[in-house]
């Protein structure tokens, strides 16, 4: 197994999952509003 090269977490060929990358363009329930405030609470995110 290889170490990622910095910035390249997002850019995985591999991917198993489809993901809607426009899910979040509208904040319009409350579910999304949860999952954004809990991000952005959080920190966490790298990349």
């Amino acid at each position: 197994m290889e170490r990622r090269k910095p910035g390249t977490a997002g850019a995985l060929k591999s991917r198993k999952h489809h993901l809607d990358e426009g899910c979040f363009s509208q904040i319009n329930t409350d579910d999304k509003a949860y999952i954004v405030g809990f991000i952005f609470g959080d920190g966490t995110l790298i990349d």
